[in-house]
C-alpha cells in the first residue's frame, strides 16, 4: 500500500485510481501489478537525438562483403597439416 501511495507524488491520483481499477477488473490486487499498470500507461520519454558532426558522417554505405571471410577458409576444404590425436578437422561446405 505504501508503495502504490508513493507513486501518487510521481503520477497523480487519477492515474493510480484508474490504475487499481483495472487491476480489479481482472481480480488482481497486488501492488507490483498496480506499479507495473502505471509504467506502462506512462508516455515514454522523447528520444535523444544525437547531432553528428559532418566529419563523421559516411561519405558512402559500406557494401556487404564476404571476400574477406572467404580468404580465411583453408585452401585445403579443412584439413589440418600435421593433424595429430584428433586427426583431420572437417570444414563447413556450402
Amino acid at each position: 500500500m505504501v508503495d502504490i501511495l508513493g507513486a501518487v507524488l510521481t503520477d497523480g491520483l487519477d492515474a493510480i485510481e484508474a490504475a487499481c481499477a483495472e487491476a480489479l477488473s481482472h481480480n488482481v490486487h497486488s501492488a507490483g501489478v498496480i506499479l507495473n499498470i502505471l509504467a506502462r500507461h506512462r508516455e515514454p520519454p522523447p528520444p535523444l537525438t544525437i547531432a553528428t558532426a559532418d566529419a563523421l558522417k559516411l561519405g558512402r554505405e559500406p557494401a556487404a562483403n564476404c571476400d574477406r571471410y572467404n580468404s580465411l577458409r583453408r585452401p585445403t576444404n579443412g584439413t589440418i597439416t600435421g593433424a595429430r590425436r584428433h586427426g583431420p578437422a572437417e570444414a563447413l561446405r556450402q
